[in-house]
């Protein structure tokens, strides 16, 4: 189970592979992102963060380390408007970490369980092995729920997985390069598209499209 390496690759075959993906993204960037701004407007403002709209709620449930994971709390869902929430927080006063936990398993929808890509029952070429990976890592999210602090994006999008389910602005770069390599022009375009569009809507690209705290 797994990939073995393949032997060859040269500095210079990564050179010529990062100086590909550069003028792609670089093409696909400069003619996107001159288009004008969605119907004239001023940039929109970002979904409200999860810190700003619990205040306190989201202290309290981080502080006290309710989820061994602190991005748990930050990803779930609000079943219903926040501000009835944390009304009712300051209403019923849950303390301890087992209040505070049944408090937002009531009334917050948590993330799903992580689960890790399916790995090849047998040994392949490295590259097969990463290709493999593209299409189970690619999300879409063109409509978000209500209450969400999710930014949706108008195109497909390669997350890099596990605990990080969102678009990332560093990481894409490096994922282009490997989409470059795999001939996935397609996501390039869906990409560079959505980083356009971010550019268009909010003014410049923000460090991820997930909840921002």
């Amino acid at each position: 189970m797994g990939f073995k390496m393949e032997s060859g690759a040269t500095r210079k075959n990564l050179l010529s592979l990062a100086f590909t993906a550069k003028l792609l993204c670089l093409r696909w960037t400069v003619f996107l992102c001159t288009l004008p701004l969605l119907n004239g407007q001023a940039a929109r403002q970002y979904p409200v963060s999860p810190q700003t709209e619990l205040k306190d709620l989201f202290t309290a449930v981080e502080m006290e380390r309710v989820f061994p994971d602190s991005k748990e709390f930050a990803d779930a869902l609000p079943k219903s408007a926040p501000s009835d929430i944390l009304a009712l927080y300051h209403s019923e006063k849950p303390r301890s970490q087992a209040e505070l936990k049944r408090f937002v398993e009531e009334h917050f929808e948590l993330p799903a369980n992580i689960t890790s890509v399916t790995a090849l029952n047998e040994q392949v070429p490295i590259r097969e092995h990463i290709d493999s990976l593209w299409n189970p890592l690619t999300r879409e999210s063109t409509v978000t729920a209500p209450y969400s602090s999710l930014i949706p994006l108008p195109l497909p999008y390669v997350v890099p997985g596990a605990r990080f389910r969102e678009v990332y602005y560093w990481d894409t770069y490096f994922t282009m390069l490997g989409l470059a390599e795999a001939g996935r022009q397609d996501l390039i375009r869906s990409l560079v598209g959505n980083f356009a569009f971010l550019i268009n809507t909010y003014g410049h690209i923000p460090n991820g499209n997930g909840p921002i705290i």
